[in-house]
């Protein structure tokens, strides 16, 4: 049982290596093509238009006089909050990008897109409700507005601010949807780019559990390592790595890979690489003269095996290492 538990620890520790590798390789691609902002763009476009408005749009983008009147007379209600003073600011703040707009800097943005230059001290209730009614959103929105809006006591609060705070916790609600919704987006990124590193280091999950499980030695370094990184998240110089990689992309191996990810984290693994050096762990596992899983007879296990193995392992990279880190710490306690 204990070795079933070391096995498993062995394996999530490569998990974790590849997952930090991945995920820093994925994410400075999405930077690049800016993929948070236009899903953030496109996410606003989706909650704020008009599903009938969009379906006459299609209709009408077949005769084109129709459909530049159409652009002419309706603005998206997105773009008004996107081209305000407060989201203006918010980009200059964040150096030109737009990755996430905090609920306090959105609740602004939209009050302004919807006063339109009209002064906000003079806006009472029925102002308000005549200019949510006048936005081109859906009428769901408009409804939970204005359902909102019963709850201000016109007398002894002040509308406009009030209504920041019910817009500001409303799009809070939003953000967490939002950030669970990109992260199933970009998980199926994680796993193409998982399954290419797989193939190109020969990281085959099923090879590799048998790899653990029949040499206790390379087994037990790799559950000592994981015994130091389970004491904390492993911390790893993006830039370092990025150029280590851009040096070495004509004859990279695993082996260098991993050594130059353990040698750039931060503490809590310094210890064990002042212990051992990282070139005595047994990375020549990742070697492709032997990576085929072999029969107890001797011969070797069908191809078919060997490409599951790959795709288990781009299955396990599109987790994450945080999903690894946490599953690291469950094994560390079941084998103390």
């Amino acid at each position: 049982m204990i070795a079933i538990i070391q096995t498993a620890i062995a394996l999530v520790v490569i998990y974790i290596l590849f997952s930090i590798i991945n995920s820093m390789l994925v994410e400075a691609i999405a930077r690049w093509v800016k993929m948070r902002s236009k899903y953030l763009k496109n996410s606003l476009l989706e909650l704020f238009e008009d599903i009938e408005q969009r379906k006459v749009a299609s209709a009408v983008a077949f005769v084109p006089k129709l459909a530049m009147q159409a652009k002419a007379d309706k603005t998206s209600f997105t773009e008004k909050i996107l081209d305000t003073s407060w989201v203006e600011k918010w980009k200059i703040f964040n150096k030109g990008k737009i990755e996430k707009i905090e609920p306090v800097v959105f609740a602004e943005a939209m009050v302004e897109a919807m006063l339109s230059g009209n002064q906000s001290d003079k806006i009472d209730l029925k102002k308000l409700k005549d200019l949510i009614n006048k936005q081109p959103i859906p009428a769901k929105i408009k409804e939970g507005f204005q359902s909102l809006l019963l709850q201000i006591d016109e007398e002894k609060e002040n509308v406009i601010e009030k209504f920041k705070e019910f817009v500001e916790t409303w799009y809070a609600h939003f953000a967490e949807r939002l950030k669970a919704s990109y992260k199933n987006h970009i998980r199926k990124y994680l796993f193409i780019s998982g399954l290419l590193m797989a193939m190109a280091f020969n990281v085959d999950s099923i090879y590799l559990t048998q790899y653990f499980h029949e040499n206790p030695q390379a087994r037990e370094s790799y559950v000592t390592l994981g015994k130091e990184l389970a004491k904390d998240s492993i911390h790893i110089d993006t830039n370092a790595l990025i150029s280590f990689v851009l040096a070495n992309k004509d004859s990279l191996s695993a082996n260098q890979l991993i050594q130059n990810v353990l040698r750039n984290a931060s503490t809590p693994i310094d210890s064990i690489i002042q212990f051992s050096e990282v070139s005595a762990l047994p990375f020549n596992v990742f070697n492709w003269s032997k990576h085929r899983l072999m029969k107890a007879d001797g011969k070797p296990f069908p191809s078919t095996v060997k490409l599951l193995g790959l795709f288990l392992t781009g299955l396990a990279l599109s987790f994450g290492s945080p999903y690894w880190f946490d599953m690291l710490r469950k094994l560390v306690k079941l084998d103390a």
